[in-house]
């Protein structure tokens, strides 16, 4: 006679129904700057006041911790976020129950189950081990055995931002994006000027687990520039500071050396991923900060860092703009310094 595990026992109250019914009542969120609710305090640039849209959950939602919730609950704001009617069958109930086991919060649960949504959760496991262990291969086979020689340059990121969540992934979780009218490459670059030491501050986030901490403009904050980057419709981008383990704890100082041997020589191929799509969004005068034209011979100013040169891509995207930024035909022979600043982007392109 089989006498059944714990687990079974838990999911046999599950019985599977009808399949699911996709809604077009997707909930529709809006998400202000810096978790507040109301539109105060807003930002002089364009693109960070605020954000209303499907999919992109609040921070607030995002940090909720999954084991706040029970199945039903859990299932009910996903298909309250996704637009689906989805009834709490068996092979749900594992992927959910698992959020809850690791102690996800629901960003990361969130992050981790949207791009399978629509896809059958009896094989989902499979797909995430498969998706797993090929990125880990497709990492150890780019270096040698010494690790002292990159092999192949052309390994995606191993870290993404994933907007719609808030949360930063492994970059084998991001999926193409469900909007058919989406085109180009799954991943656009962020680059912008590091402003010197006094001028920024070190956050501990949620958005990397806090992971380590998040050099930031010290006048601006990473919810105003993940507002911009949803209004300029993105899903998935790379932010260095994010994205690329960053200094932190002593005790994983090991760690990020060993990232670093692969991640930092390869940057380059975050930027030239796909021949066709050469979209990069750039901060000039650091991140999120507004876009002015000013100190162009600052040893800061992105036009003069090497490192931030070569990101340049024929399709780059200004970020920071504000009302009066100089960027119509009119304004840029409008002074020597406008003049001198176009002239050297037509070069860095």
């Amino acid at each position: 006679m089989h006498v059944r595990t714990p687990e079974e026992r838990y999911l046999s109250q599950f019985q599977e129904r009808s399949d699911p019914q996709i809604s077009s009542s997707a909930h529709p969120f809006t998400i202000y700057p810096d978790n507040a609710s109301t539109s105060t305090g807003s930002s002089e640039v364009t693109l960070q006041g605020s954000f209303s849209g499907r999919l992109c959950i609040p921070s607030s939602l995002a940090d909720q911790p999954c084991r706040s919730l029970d199945l039903d609950s859990l299932l009910y704001q996903l298909n309250d976020i996704m637009g689906t009617t989805y009834p709490l069958t068996e092979p749900i109930a594992i992927h959910l129950q698992e959020c809850i086991t690791r102690n996800d919060d629901f960003g990361t649960a969130y992050a981790r189950l949207r791009p399978h949504w629509y896809s059958d959760f009896a094989t989902l496991q499979i797909k995430i081990e498969e998706a797993e262990a090929n990125d880990k291969r497709a990492r150890s086979e780019a270096l040698n055995e010494t690790k002292d020689q990159i092999i192949n340059v052309e390994i995606p990121p191993r870290r993404v931002w994933d907007l719609y969540s808030n949360r930063v992934i492994p970059r084998w979780w991001a999926a193409p994006p469900h909007e058919p009218q989406k085109k180009g490459k799954l991943v656009v670059p962020v680059s912008h000027a590091w402003v010197e030491i006094g001028a920024r501050v070190d956050i501990s986030t949620s958005i990397n687990s806090h992971l380590w901490p998040v050099p930031v403009p010290s006048d601006s904050s990473l919810e105003r520039v993940r507002i911009e980057l949803l209004n300029l419709d993105l899903e998935y981008v790379w932010l260095d500071v994010l994205c690329l383990r960053q200094r932190g704890d002593p005790e994983n100082e090991e760690i990020r050396l060993e990232e670093w041997t692969l991640d930092v020589p390869t940057i380059g191929h975050v930027y030239r991923q796909d021949p066709w799509d050469d979209r990069v969004v750039v901060y000039f005068n650091g991140l999120g900060r507004p876009f002015r034209i000013q100190n162009l011979d600052g040893e800061r100013h992105w036009l003069n860092r090497a490192w931030t040169v070569q990101e340049a891509g024929h399709d780059m995207i200004i970020g920071g703009q504000t009302p009066t930024s100089p960027t119509a035909v009119e304004q840029r022979n409008s002074n020597r310094d406008y003049q001198r600043f176009y002239q050297r982007m037509d070069i860095a392109k």
